[in-house]
């Protein structure tokens, strides 16, 4: 069998591996992450640093960047994102005769995508290492305020979305991401000792994360154990309004928070040979999460007009607030801002274990294989009335030396009191996420190879209340349950050595999240990022898919060429969205049917010098089914859905050129373009492009799409010998103003809430923020030096 031929094979047991199996470790996210959108995955603390602390300073900064092309392969990440985003400087060096011994100090950034924007949505983690030196009068000459590089748009259940956030106060460096992670600069260390004979020493850690790791490998066993201790504060915000986009793009916060995390994790890795046939491997991941989210929203709080209230009584869309003994709330005086200040403490106990056999004989294959997730989470959370400075930061409100907690809400003043959704809530839950799978991959022919996979999922949520509130007695309990079983079939006829055509149709299914479920009452949306409002009901989506494909390669005069062509279709049966109401409020819904095609090109040249690789995406979603959700920038109205209307922030278009030149043996050139086309704001999910009136009646606004655009990328490798290596590279070389993401959010009142960005003096009678379209901006030119020396 030739290489190329084994190598495909391998690469397509994966993928339908994947097609199954999805992610290693497919753990809910925390009871308080900004929402997802894609609210049927369940999105995971992944299996992120597997191998990247012990491998990932290893590959060469060519191969490395060369690989970055767009591919939308099940459950993959679209490279047009990690390219952007990933500045990872690797290295490869020469082994000596025997043996070679490495000390590696790298200036690392580690962190997890998050999409900035009223509605946000979390996503894998990954990290990356490097040792720089960027001129400025900071260590990181970012300004103050919010940034977002990139962003890969995918559909909502079928790949993640991936979004990256950036933030700084002039002095620091801070990153935010989903679930937890890491927020100060700090260095990794890593040494390692290499033998030819395959055993491999590494130990590794970094002073701000607190992770060591060190690995093993024996020509038959790799071993590793990774050990991270970390804690973490990080400031957030949310994408900017498009008014403000241009004044002042880096500076606008509508209500900042700040998140305090401290995550312990304890991760080892078994894969063991038994022989050249049959191989083994076991991965063991226990992590403990304490996290601590302050988030403020602005509340459009008024007098009562109504119910019989006492005079002062604070209402809020016309029922009256009550505080932590059940009484309506009289302020000692009047405010011309109110808001709810959440408080969310929660403690997640989360063990994850994959077990993996594969059988290889002559002209068949099997692989066997479970991946499970048990997690126990305890969550407390409360809102506190607030007030909002000038500085738009949350100060809550005293009673006799009290702080006001908001418990619920009174329609009249001879009712009882209900639940809402700023109610307090205090739970436990245990989630158990199971799946078993296996592959079969025989050769049926000498040039038709056939793979039939199964799959069973199952998911079960254990919530039970723990507060002593009488209000949520009877709306928090709840025991949900999912399960599937999820048949698929690929077939690989190979043309010749190095030429093949194939296909494969697939089905898995995906249960809705917790937070999903408890925030499924369209009658009362919750305020994001408060988790748990009410106990709901939601389906699993069902994906059914087809994917045909070509791939092979050629030498072309003096130059090697490779091309890669695949096209898909797929439907979504009980799709989940995220139906924004208001500015960080929604609910999730299922749809009935959505859908997506498309194709993806990759072209690859390879000539003494030159090495370039190039990339296209069209993908095409759309809604299948008629359906009414509330209209986020026309309140009190509805848009009506209908069968073709476009999925919001999905581009149709994609591309990304790379290309590598090698001027001397010394000295590389790079570059990269980058073009991304036009999506609808998320919460336009008919495509309305109209005209409408402000809220306060004082203008007009025009409805419009996200535009599209084009980056430039350049960069330069030299390399003097084998033990000192420097990178240079400069990101949006043309300074280039783009948006990556774009929501439609109702802004606070301006009336409640001060805006001196434009103009606003405390009155409260001069202009406030009135377009509903927020966006995130892109990022800035950027240039890095780095250096990597090796002994």
């Amino acid at each position: 069998m030739s290489i190329s031929r084994y190598i495909l094979k391998y690469s397509l047991l994966c993928m339908v591996k994947l097609t199954l199996a999805e992610q290693d470790f497919n753990a809910p996210l925390p009871l308080t992450p900004l929402p997802g959108i894609e609210l049927s995955h369940q999105l995971a603390f992944e299996n992120h640093d597997q191998f990247s602390f012990q491998e990932g300073l290893y590959y060469p900064l060519d191969s490395f960047w060369l690989s970055m092309d767009p591919d939308i392969s099940l459950r993959d990440i679209s490279s047009i994102y990690k390219s952007i985003v990933s500045n990872g400087y690797g290295s490869h060096d020469y082994l000596s005769n025997n043996q070679k011994w490495g000390l590696y100090v790298n200036h690392f950034q580690s962190f997890d995508p998050i999409r900035l924007s009223p509605l946000t949505s979390g996503v894998n983690r990954y990290a990356f290492w490097q040792l720089s030196w960027i001129p400025g009068t900071n260590q990181f000459p970012y300004q103050e305020g919010v940034m977002q590089l990139s962003t890969d748009h995918a559909l909502s259940s079928r790949v993640h979305q991936l979004f990256t956030g950036y933030a700084s106060d002039g002095n620091q460096y801070i990153l935010t991401q989903s679930g937890f992670g890491t927020q100060d600069e700090g260095w990794y260390v890593q040494l390692f000792r290499d033998l030819n004979q395959g055993d491999r020493y590494n130990f590794g850690g970094n002073v701000s994360q607190g992770l060591v790791s060190y690995a093993k490998e024996t020509p038959t066993d790799h071993i590793q154990v990774n050990m991270e201790l970390a804690s973490q504060i990080a400031d957030f915000n949310y994408s900017i309004p498009t008014e403000l986009a241009q004044v002042n793009s880096n500076q606008f916060y509508v209500a900042p928070s700040q998140d305090q995390d401290h995550i312990q994790k304890y991760q080892f890795v078994w894969q063991h040979s038994v022989n050249d046939r049959h191989y083994f491997t076991a991965t063991s991941q226990y992590q403990t999460l304490d996290l601590h989210k302050n988030q403020a929203h602005p509340l459009d709080v008024k007098t009562c007009t109504s119910g019989g209230f006492d005079d002062g009584t604070l209402c809020l869309n016309n029922v009256a607030l009550v505080d932590q003994d059940l009484n309506t709330i009289i302020p000692s005086s009047s405010s011309r801002t109110y808001g709810s200040l959440l408080n969310a403490d929660e403690k997640h106990y989360m063990f994850d274990q994959t077990i993996q056999f594969q059988k290889f004989d002559l002209n068949q294959q099997w692989l066997f294989g479970m991946t499970g997730s048990f997690i126990r989470t305890d969550y407390d959370a409360q809102s506190q009335l607030a007030t909002f400075n000038d500085k738009r930061y949350a100060q809550p409100l005293t009673n006799n030396g009290s702080q006001i907690e908001i418990d619920g809400v009174k329609s009249d003043s001879t009712a009882d009191a209900v639940i809402s959704s700023l109610t307090p809530v205090d739970l436990k839950s245990n989630s158990s996420i199971l799946s078993l799978f296996t592959v079969y991959q025989s050769s049926i022919y000498d040039d038709v190879d056939a793979y039939f996979s199964t799959r069973f999922n199952g998911v079960l949520y254990d919530v039970s209340n723990e507060s002593q509130l009488a209000l949520t007695e009877n709306d928090i309990n709840a025991y949900h349950h999912f399960q599937r079983f999820n048949p698929s079939a690929s077939i690989v006829y190979h043309y010749d050595q190095i030429n093949d055509v194939f296909g494969s149709i697939y089905q898995y299914n995906q249960a809705p999240s917790l937070l999903a479920l408890y925030c499924s009452d369209e009658n009362e949306a919750c305020y994001w990022p408060k988790a748990f409002f009410k106990n709901g009901s939601l389906d699993q989506t069902l994906t059914q898919g087809l994917r045909l494909g070509v791939r092979g390669e050629t030498k072309l005069y003096h130059a090697g060429l490779g091309w890669a062509m695949t096209t898909h279709i797929e439907k979504h049966h009980d799709d989940i969205i995220l139906v924004p109401t208001d500015w960080m409020k929604g609910y999730a819904r299922n749809v009935d049917e959505t859908r997506d095609y498309g194709v993806n090109l990759k072209l690859y040249l390879d000539m003494e010098k030159v090495h370039s690789s190039f990339a296209y995406r069209y993908l095409n979603a759309t809604y299948q089914s008629t359906f009414t959700v509330p209209t986020v920038y026309d309140p009190n109205t509805s848009q009506n859905v209908l069968p073709g209307d476009a999925v919001p922030g999905v581009p149709r278009q994609m591309i990304r050129w790379n290309t590598l030149y090698q001027w001397n043996k010394d000295i590389a050139l790079t570059s990269s373009i980058i073009g991304v086309g036009s999506s609808e704001y998320y919460g336009n999910f008919n495509s309305n492009h109209s005209q409408n009136t402000t809220k306060d009646l004082s203008g007009t606004y025009q409805l419009d799409t996200l535009p599209g655009y084009g980056l430039l990328n350049l960069g330069l490798t030299w390399r003097p010998n084998r033990h000192l290596q420097a990178f240079f590279t400069i990101d949006n070389v043309f300074n280039k103003a783009f948006y990556t993401d774009g929501s439609y959010g109702q802004a606070p009142d301006p009336a409640t809430l001060p805006f001196t960005e434009l103009g606003d003096t405390g009155s409260g009678d001069v202009q406030g923020i009135k377009d509903p379209q927020f966006v995130s901006p892109g990022q800035e030119r950027i240039w890095r030096i780095a250096f990597k020396l090796a002994l």
